[in-house]
């Protein structure tokens, strides 16, 4: 009795994981669909495709792709002149990206929220929203310079003291 129940929660537990896989695999496709559909100048398909793809990482967490397809809906739909649209993806990319070790997904959207402030709404709160990217991306390369060698090369020397006339 003790098997087949053991049995039983086993095989739940691998179609779980195969779906989710499965799942994250479709939006990937989707995904690159879109990229390719925003290439060829298609971009309602794109917009459908992505969003295609955002239903189907409901199913399958994968915040890094969910925060690149957020980020790339909310450029193009910038591009189109649909702001507010493109502001709600922005937030929505700030939301997932805040967990993640990499922070190049939360610059990009706190770039695209910069832009949306600069172009649509108020050009005071652009500098709250590039000083966001630069503090995240700053973050995200003292981590990888940390976890890279610290291997240190002497400075430059120049014998010759130059001075620069107005």
């Amino acid at each position: 009795m003790r098997r087949a129940v053991l049995f039983v929660i086993l095989c739940i537990v691998l179609l779980s994981v195969s779906c989710n896989q499965y799942h994250s695999e479709q939006a990937q496709k989707l995904y690159r669909q879109g990229v390719e559909m925003e290439e060829r100048h298609i971009p309602d398909s794109a917009i459908i495709l992505y969003h295609q793809a955002l239903k189907q990482l409901d199913k399958a967490p994968n915040d890094t792709l969910k925060g690149d397809i957020y980020n790339r809906l909310g450029d193009l739909l910038l591009d189109h002149n649909l702001y507010e649209t493109a502001c709600d993806s922005y937030q929505q990319a700030v939301v997932v990206s805040q967990g993640l070790d990499d922070k190049s997904n939360l610059s990009h959207a706190y770039r695209g929220l910069g832009k949306y402030h600069f172009l649509y709404k108020d050009r005071d709160s652009v500098l709250f929203y590039f000083e966001n990217r630069s503090n995240s991306s700053t973050r995200s390369r003292t981590r990888r310079n940390n976890r890279r060698s610290t291997t240190t090369w002497p400075a430059p020397t120049n014998s010759k003291a130059t001075s620069i006339k107005p």
